[in-house]
């Protein structure tokens, strides 16, 4: 919550790409060691935003995820891993008449008085029992958070280039003694470092 309450300090069109960032403006400029034009980092994900003709901020926000993350992340991903693996992989709510129709459906019935997929889950309510209908959300994450913590992943802290080698160490420390959940940020940062290594580039 503190993290969504940081991103409406910004321009409207920085909220997404702030609140999906591993680190906040504060912690890139630090990473870095000099400033950071969010304008210029984003600038991807702005002209996305901007590039999103919906009026209303709910149909905007899932237009921009359905360009920027959907089709050009979450499903390159899926691809590549099922592939990967011989396997053929599909996503029924995908089929593009149904997502052509769930276009033009008023953002009101999507997410409606806190609840999400509001029309989808009325229409199964005769379906699935109450128990699984309204759970909480839940995802296939990876518990990445879980193997840095045991450190069943290993940054090996050796300095990366000119990135601020003190910062990923307080961020180290702060996860894996369980004050903060820094596993986005150390993801991030972890497979930075083994692309570099892999590719010996020097950052």
């Amino acid at each position: 919550m503190l993290k969504v309450l940081r991103g409406l300090n910004y321009d409207r069109r920085l909220w997404l790409p702030v609140w999906m960032a591993p680190l906040d403006h504060a912690g890139l400029q630090d990473l870095f060691g000099e400033p950071i034009d969010l304008e210029e980092l984003y600038a991807e994900a702005i002209e996305q935003w901007e590039n999103c003709p919906q009026t209303d901020l709910v149909d905007k926000t899932m237009q921009f995820y359905t360009k920027l993350y959907l089709q050009d992340d979450i499903l390159v991903k899926a691809d590549r891993a099922s592939m990967m693996h011989s396997l053929e992989a599909r996503a029924p709510f995908l089929d593009i008449e149904l997502v052509d129709f769930v276009r033009r459906i008023p953002s009101t019935y999507k997410f409606r008085k806190g609840t999400t997929k509001y029309i989808l889950k009325k229409a199964l309510e005769a379906v699935l029992p109450r128990e699984i209908l309204y759970r909480p959300k839940k995802g296939f994450g990876v518990p990445v958070a879980h193997w840095f913590r045991k450190g069943e992943l290993d940054l090996a802290e050796a300095p990366l280039g000119s990135l601020n080698p003190r910062l990923v160490k307080r961020r180290v420390e702060a996860h894996r003694s369980g004050r903060a959940d820094e596993s986005a940020f150390l993801w991030s940062f972890y497979v930075l470092k083994k692309w570099a290594e892999t590719n010996r580039v020097c950052l």
